[in-house]
């Protein structure tokens, strides 16, 4: 089994806009949520501040994605 904790783009979004992390927003969206983050290189203290939560939640920890491999026998 997989299991895949999906981001909040938003959340991204806004600190990718504030400059906390590299990166830009790309897409025919107005707001931060109809833009598509794309991430810059990321550093052992990026990686901080996503652990921390200090800027939020930023994954949907309660809602992840589960794939399955189910074999014939």
């Amino acid at each position: 089994m997989v299991v895949i904790w999906v981001p909040e783009a938003g959340k991204f979004g806004r600190l990718v806009a504030d400059g906390i992390f590299p990166g830009e927003l790309q897409g025919t969206g107005s707001s931060l949520f109809g833009s598509d983050v794309h991430l810059g290189n990321l550093t052992p203290e990026h990686m901080v501040i996503i652990t921390s939560e200090k800027h939020g939640v930023l994954f949907l920890w309660d809602r992840p994605l589960m794939y399955r491999r189910i074999a014939r026998q």
